[in-house]
């Protein structure tokens, strides 16, 4: 499902109209294939499945943009290297610990741990958390439920949703992105427990894990801040300068 963000209606410059939505209101489309997300202050590649056509001369990527942790790594320099759009600060999605101190790899289903279901979900005790920044975009951002309902039950025991009206498996809301896969996503932060495997995120069932770097990733790149916004100084200075250039078409038609 890819349904139009409510303020591209805004357009670019009116983009903040968009924070009046219920949902996806803290992704605003900045064009060029960019989107703000003001929630985190972070910048998301629209395209949510680049590798699949852009592999920036890295080896090991599947036609369908699929890789292992390692490539994906790899890929992400490679597009820094040839300053994709622009920019050369481009990274994979990251993690901190929920409670500000240390990961819990204890993976539960009522997101109190660093693994499991419902991480950042509304109704849990880091709701609205963006610790886990593709938690936050898959429950808070794109309003995405997990394969597990949060139930009063024990912290382990997984209550399974069912295809209803609002979830269908496979099918989630992706927002204003594009190309964007119910499959698992690599983050850029390694297990503290077992240097062999990273932080990853099931678009689709909305997991966190932590799966083998040789297994099969995909990868969606993203910027800190936001890099499309015009620094308030250079605005003034267009405005500025606009002025200046009425200013003097008046005095040019007078002297006529």
């Amino acid at each position: 499902m890819n349904k139009k963000h409510p303020g591209l209606l805004c357009g670019t410059a009116l983009a903040v109209c968009a924070l009046s939505s219920a949902v996806n209101a803290s992704l605003i489309d900045m064009g060029n294939g960019l989107i703000y997300d003001d929630a985190l202050d972070i910048t998301w590649l629209k395209n949510a499945n680049l590798a699949a056509t852009e592999t920036f001369g890295v080896a090991g990527i599947a036609s369908d943009g699929g890789m292992d942790w390692y490539t994906a790594m790899v890929w992400i320099d490679a597009m820094n290297a040839s300053s994709y759009l622009g920019f050369s600060t481009w990274r994979l999605p990251t993690v901190t610990p929920l409670n500000g101190e240390s990961f819990n790899y204890v993976a539960n289903t009522n997101g109190t741990a660093d693994r499991g279901f419902n991480i950042s979900a509304p109704g849990t005790l880091y709701a609205g958390s963006g610790a886990n920044e593709l938690a936050h975009l898959f429950h808070n951002s794109l309003g995405n439920r997990g394969a597990c309902a949060i139930a009063d039950r024990p912290a382990t025991e997984c209550i399974m949703r069912t295809p209803d009206n609002y979830w269908e498996w496979g099918l989630i809301e992706t927002g204003p992105f594009i190309n964007m896969l119910a499959n698992r996503y690599a983050t850029n932060v390694t297990s503290e427990v077992d240097a062999m495997r990273a932080f990853d995120f099931g678009f689709g069932w909305g997991q966190v894990g932590t799966g083998g770097k040789t297994g099969n990733y995909y990868a969606i790149a993203v910027l800190d801040g936001n890099v499309s916004a015009v620094p308030v100084p250079a605005a003034v200075w267009l405005f500025g300068s606009g002025l200046l250039g009425l200013v003097a078409v008046g005095r040019s038609r007078r002297a006529r």
